[in-house]
Formats: C-alpha cells, structure tokens, sequence
C-alpha cells in the first residue's frame, strides 16, 4: 500500500467517523479479524494512526490489541499400522475399533489414517478405575469352602 493510498484510506475513514453522531455517553467499538498474513501491515497502520500527532482530528483508539491466533494444526496424521503400534494393538483390532465407530479416522486412496490426538484421547477414555476387593478378614474364603 502507498504511503497516498493510506493517506486517502485514512482521510475517508475519519470522514465515515465524523458522520456517526454519537452522544457523549458512548463509545464506538470495532473489532477487526485479520488472518495472519494480512495483520501485520494493518496493525502497524494502526498502531501509527493511534500514536500519530496529525490525526488528532480523529476519535483516538483506546487501544490496538493483538490476540495470538491458536497454533496451526500439527497433528500428524499416522497410518493403520503406526496407530496400532502407538496403542499396541493388532491390527484387526484396530479395525475392529473403527468398524464399531470407537475411533475416528479418515480413508484415503483406500487407507485408512488417524489422527494422534484422536488416539490419545481413546486411549484416555480407555482407563478403568481400580476395583476394590472385598475380604471378611485377613483370608479370603475359597470356593467350595462352605462358608
């Protein structure tokens, strides 16, 4: 963008903010949502509009904030024999949790792919709490022992 083009861009909107009659009471809020690789030119317009002496003539922005976007997805993607070995498994059991819809994957070129959180959380969804045992005493009674 040309230092004339924002010059204009900046111009036009000071002029669509004049034109928004707003009591004194309130406040105007905008929240932009900008995809990483358009944030950093429009933030640092921004950032200069809000600091810049010149657009005194302006409303000031109360504040320019940056909110980290969540990491992208780096979850890999593990073939039918790599997921069974991660959950040591065989195979056929693997596919037999798949046909039961127990885990969630994808197919494709006719094989089948997990994803590792996926199988993470079955495996978390797999723990069983610890069974309590019931005893009268110190020996247990044993089968056939008539009491």
């Amino acid at each position: 963008m040309t230092p004339a083009l924002k010059s204009a861009c900046h111009e036009e909107a000071i002029n669509e903010a004049e034109k928004l009659e707003l009591p004194a009471n309130q406040i105007l809020l905008a929240c932009i949502l900008l995809l990483p690789r358009d944030a950093g030119p429009i933030l640092a317009l921004l950032k200069q509009t809000n600091t810049d002496p010149a657009s005194s003539s302006a409303s000031p922005i109360a504040a320019v904030r940056t909110v980290p976007s969540p990491q992208p997805q780096t979850d890999p993607w593990l073939t039918h024999s790599e997921a069974a070995d991660y959950l040591g498994v065989a195979k056929s059991t693997l596919y037999r949790f798949v046909c039961e819809g127990r885990i969630e994957t994808r197919k494709l070129g006719g094989r089948l792919e997990y994803r590792r959180l996926t199988l993470d959380k079955f495996k978390d969804q797999q723990i069983r709490p610890a069974r309590r045992t019931r005893t009268r005493g110190i020996i247990t009674p044993t089968l056939g022992s008539g009491k």
